[in-house]
């Protein structure tokens, strides 16, 4: 899916165009902290997300709908869901 397919997603929801910004894992850990994150728990969410950015989890075995024993929800209706 790539970072297209979830900007995508969230500009269908919110009916305008989403603008993504890169920012270093530095700045994104500031981020975090400034949220109130903890620096463990900030960390570990930018090696996640640079996990994620370098594609480690790109692969979509279906194991997860395996275990729930149900189709997995696409990201739009997710993000629908929840907005």
């Amino acid at each position: 899916m790539g970072l297209q397919g979830p900007r995508h997603a969230i500009s269908q929801i919110v009916g305008r165009e989403v603008v993504y910004r890169t920012v270093t894992p530095a700045e994104r850990l500031a981020g975090l902290r400034a949220a109130g994150l903890d620096e463990g728990t900030g960390q570990f969410l930018v090696a996640l997300e640079g996990n994620i950015r370098d594609g480690l989890l790109a692969q979509a075995t279906g194991e997860l709908a395996r275990l729930i024993g149900r189709p997995t929800t696409p990201l739009v209706d997710g993000l629908r869901a929840a907005v």
